[in-house]
């Protein structure tokens, strides 16, 4: 499959993300503005899922195993992309009081 500069930059300035967001291996489908934070994905993507155990101590996190921690940065500016997949799991830095 070839894909052409015009499919590339159609992706690149369309201003909704459709993205799949898992959670215990149940994937569930999310759109998104571009410009939104990881924060406000992170908020959606645990309400999407119901009532979460511990959700404060949940992060988002790429297929490549990389978090997305910064929870003020734009999906734009992670890197995300249209039909992104990311998983819904514990932080690597999260959690209460030891």
């Amino acid at each position: 499959m070839n894909i052409t500069a015009d499919e590339v930059h159609s992706d690149q300035s369309k201003t909704i993300l459709d993205l799949t967001v898992l959670y215990n291996g149940m994937p569930k489908k999310i759109e998104i503005d571009r410009d939104a934070t990881v924060k406000t994905l992170l908020d959606r993507s645990i309400a999407l899922f119901g009532n979460l155990p511990q959700p404060h101590t949940l992060s988002l996190w790429t297929e490549k195993g990389v978090e997305l921690s910064n929870e003020q940065e734009t999906l734009k500016a992670a890197h995300l992309k249209e039909g992104d997949s990311l998983i819904l799991r514990p932080s690597a830095v999260k959690g209460g009081e030891s």
